[in-house]
């Protein structure tokens, strides 16, 4: 198995329709090693559609999105539901409160 590269993850995770040409600029990498990276996590099935969603605590990383359904809210709505969700987690965002 090829070790994993947590970058590569992360950057095809977040564009997986990203030309390997230009992800292997950004990594320092030459690209047909990305692109031979990139085969055996899909054969080992770590990578196997560019559209899938990664465990990353699986991959030792911390990284979560918030999505939110329905219509749109005002930026005061945005507002108060990233103060409340700063004072839930203090330790996620690197600030007391």
């Amino acid at each position: 198995m090829v070790g994993i590269n947590s970058d590569l993850l992360y950057l095809y995770s977040e564009n997986g329709r990203a030309k390997i040409k230009d992800v292997a600029f950004l990594l320092k990498k030459s690209p047909q090693r990305l692109k031979y990276m990139l085969k055996v996590m899909d054969r080992e099935g770590i990578v196997y559609n560019p559209h899938c969603i990664f465990d990353y605590s699986y991959f030792g990383l911390i990284l979560f999105r918030v999505y939110f359904k329905g219509g749109y809210i005002s930026e005061h709505d945005k507002i108060e539901i990233i103060r409340k969700l700063s004072h839930l987690s203090p330790l996620l965002f690197g600030k007391k409160s």
